[in-house]
């Protein structure tokens, strides 16, 4: 079995004198903490949690009744407090359009 030290690449040596021994950190505090605590949410993920299809959430984006930013790529983003707050204010609604959406589903109960 080789040695660590007969290997081709050295890794000490990659590093340089200023990086050694220490990791660059790439975003601050306050933005580790918004990250973690308010995580974006992508389209499909906004969709996946309102129980709707993308093009619903499109639709709300369009509207202006539903918060986003948009990425770099020119996509929709969607900070998760955003989301919460939207599915809170408009829960009677929700809840009102799922039960309309479940009995035409279920259709005529031919039991009665």
């Amino acid at each position: 079995m080789p040695e660590l030290q007969d290997h081709p690449i050295n890794i000490k040596s990659t590093l340089t004198p200023a990086t050694r021994g220490r990791r660059r950190r790439a975003e601050t505090r306050e933005e580790l903490l918004s990250r973690l605590l308010d995580p974006t949410l992508t389209l499909d993920e906004t969709a996946l949690m309102l129980d709707v299809c993308p093009a619903t959430v499109r639709r709300y984006t369009n509207r202006g009744i539903l918060p986003h930013e948009r990425s770099k790529g020119n996509q929709r983003r969607f900070k998760l407090s955003s989301v919460l707050a939207f599915m809170e204010a408009n829960r009677h609604e929700l809840l009102m359009l799922h039960s309309e959406i479940y009995s035409m589903l279920k259709g005529p109960n031919l039991d009665e």
